[in-house]
């Protein structure tokens, strides 16, 4: 079986993702409603995952709170209560945790799980096994951090790790996949097929799609550039 093959079952065959959910001006990124509306819809999840100051797993972007919710303040300084309490986009929705993402997934589609590190790498990594103990459906860990990663991958999982173009490995361990941005992975498939399989980020017109159906496992859309 290629490389490509393995992943691919782990996903459960799906190649296409949503990136921080079905969203759109009306429903915020990586909110309950774009997480329910993708899995609907039957598209895989890319999500972004940080530790609360109590323990907890916040589904967020950024590391800042500006942004999306328009005050100051870092997601890993805040409880999850406070984080509750907040607003996205000035919508009725709310920063969900990691459990409230998992029950309105239950398992109809595979999860990709983007590790949002701020020097607590060991303690994100910990607190996501803890809180996937018993989940029944397919997940894959991704992220920039190559101590998470190298961390996860001596636990057994499988780990894609990004980067904003390919690269001969220099680490430590061998990542099962890369993501990468679309424009960074080669043209050419004899060149391509030199490194691991690409999970591509994020595509968001017709041209990128063509390449990433071509050259990649899975593709992350940014869905409103798309019908689903």
């Amino acid at each position: 079986m290629k490389p490509s093959e393995g992943l691919l079952a782990l996903l459960d065959g799906v190649q296409n993702y949503a990136h921080r959910g079905d969203w759109d001006l009306r429903v915020p990124e990586n909110s309950l409603t774009a997480i329910w509306r993708a899995a609907e819809k039957g598209l895989g999840l890319e999500i972004d995952v940080h530790l609360t100051a109590d323990g907890s797993l916040a589904v967020f972007h950024d590391y800042s709170l500006k942004r999306m919710c328009g005050v100051k303040g870092f997601v890993e300084d805040c409880t999850a209560d406070k984080l509750k309490s907040l607003r996205l986009k000035g919508k009725p929705e709310h920063i969900p945790t990691l459990q409230e993402v998992l029950a309105a997934v239950a398992g109809r589609v595979p999860i990709l799980i983007e590790l949002k590190c701020k020097d607590n790498q060991i303690q994100l990594c910990d607190a996501l096994i803890g809180a996937l103990n018993g989940y029944l459906g397919k997940y894959m860990f991704i992220g920039f951090d190559e101590t998470a990663a190298e961390y996860f991958k001596n636990l057994g999982y499988t780990i894609a790790l990004s980067c904003f173009r390919p690269k001969a490995p220099t680490l430590d361990f061998q990542p099962d996949a890369l993501l990468c941005e679309i424009h960074g992975i080669p043209r050419k498939k004899e060149v391509a097929d030199k490194y691991p399989p690409f999970i591509s980020w994020t595509v968001c017109s017709k041209k990128m799609r063509e390449k990433s159906e071509r050259l990649c496992v899975a593709t992350i859309f940014n869905t409103k550039h798309f019908d689903f």
